[in-house]
């Protein structure tokens, strides 16, 4: 008895397995209903793929601009007077309208150009979208030059043309100095021929000095040989003098050797005067050959130290000074309320209407729709006729 009552009814039953989802069933409905599922899924990717052989394709021109340099502070640090949020703000608010309607025609339809800014908000990046690449670069920089006059007259043009004056008297008081360089380099030439020509000098006197004192050695040698002659002379008669004073002479013969040898004695003694006064003549020369030899020295030093300042002083400061010379033309170029980063350039290929894509997402939903009316017509058409009969559903 129990027994009976666990067991379920055929009604039960039958609602039961009305309730279950047959898989085998699905299959079957989709398999009878492929074509119709694969003419939607046609009709789809045909309707993108029309679409994308009907729309014009565009490309996207890029531009990247940042807040520009109004003035310099007393450090030298640039002062910015436009923030990335006001270059965005103003793009976003149609500032460049009116500049493009002047360009393009009333009539014609003005882009959208969007602005975004990076995560450190220094750099902005405008865009927008055109189906001709050079028009598209002619509108974006059209739209950039909107944007510098309405910066410019915001109340900083005033700031904008004193820091311009103040930067071109810099420039012009670098190029200045730049210009004295090659008269400096002429001036230390000529001071380095000066000196060459003061060494050719005192090595001329120097080449006199050393011949006179050649000259001078060439007479003391001469002299001392003449002494040593006469030397060996007047000993020889003193020698026959001595051995007339003890043998019996004539004596005037004696008196004769006698002032021969005093003549001798005296003509010794004045060349060796002679020799002294030339040889005090000597130290003289070599004292004069040494200063000679300082004096060129120092002009050796001194043509050496000019030829430094020449090469390296002189290259040195030239160098920083063109260093310096360029960047003040650099913040004369940087003074603007808006500094382009990158000039307005486009996209190689058009990235309007992304035909991929579309056709992808078509094939999806086409699919998704498919299997919607494929489940949809089958249930149609296995209760059509009792929605028929029962219109309102009772």
């Amino acid at each position: 008895m129990k027994d009976d009552e666990k067991r379920p009814r055929p009604a039960e039953e039958s609602y039961h397995y009305e309730d279950e989802i047959d898989l085998a069933d699905l299959a079957g409905v989709l398999w009878r209903r492929r074509w119709f599922m694969l003419g939607i899924i046609i009709v789809f990717v045909c309707t993108a793929a029309a679409y994308c052989f009907i729309t014009t394709p565009r490309y996207e021109i890029f531009a990247q601009l940042r807040p520009g340099v109004t003035g310099f502070d007393k450090d030298g640090d640039p002062v910015q007077e436009w923030t990335s949020k006001d270059i965005e703000s103003w793009f976003a608010q149609g500032g460049y309208s009116k500049a493009l309607s002047g360009l393009m025609g009333d009539n014609a339809s003005v882009p959208e150009i969007k602005a975004v800014s990076n995560r450190q908000a220094r750099v902005v990046t405008v865009s927008l979208y055109w189906p001709d690449r050079e028009q598209g670069r002619q509108i974006l920089g059209s739209a950039i030059d909107a944007l510098a006059s309405t910066a410019e007259s915001a109340g900083i043009q005033q700031r904008l043309a004193v820091s311009r004056r103040q930067i071109e008297q810099a420039i012009h008081k670098t190029e200045s100095d730049l210009e004295h360089i090659p008269i400096e380099h002429s001036r230390l030439d000529d001071q380095i021929a000066r000196e060459k020509n003061k060494i050719q000098v005192i090595d001329e006197e120097l080449k006199s000095i050393k011949k006179d004192e050649a000259q001078t050695r060439e007479v003391i040698k001469r002299n001392r040989a003449q002494i040593d002659t006469i030397n060996r002379n007047t000993a020889e008669l003193i020698e026959l003098r001595q051995q007339m004073v003890t043998g019996e002479s004539d004596k005037f013969a004696l008196l004769m050797y006698s002032n021969i040898i005093q003549q001798n004695l005296t003509y010794v003694a004045g060349l060796e005067q002679r020799i002294a006064a030339m040889e005090k003549e000597l130290n003289n020369y070599q004292v004069k050959e040494a200063k000679k030899s300082d004096e060129i020295l120092d002009a050796q030093l001194k043509i050496k130290d000019l030829q430094t300042k020449r090469q390296e002083e002189l290259s040195i400061k030239e160098a920083d000074l063109k260093k310096e010379l360029d960047t003040i033309k650099a913040k004369l170029h940087a003074l603007s309320p808006v500094e382009i980063v990158e000039s307005p350039f486009s996209s190689q290929r058009p990235v309007k209407p992304d035909k991929k894509k579309i056709v992808i997402v078509a094939f999806a939903l086409g699919c998704f729709m498919a299997l919607v009316m494929a489940f949809l017509r089958e249930f149609w058409v296995k209760n059509r006729e009792r929605i028929s009969m029962d219109p309102k559903g009772s």
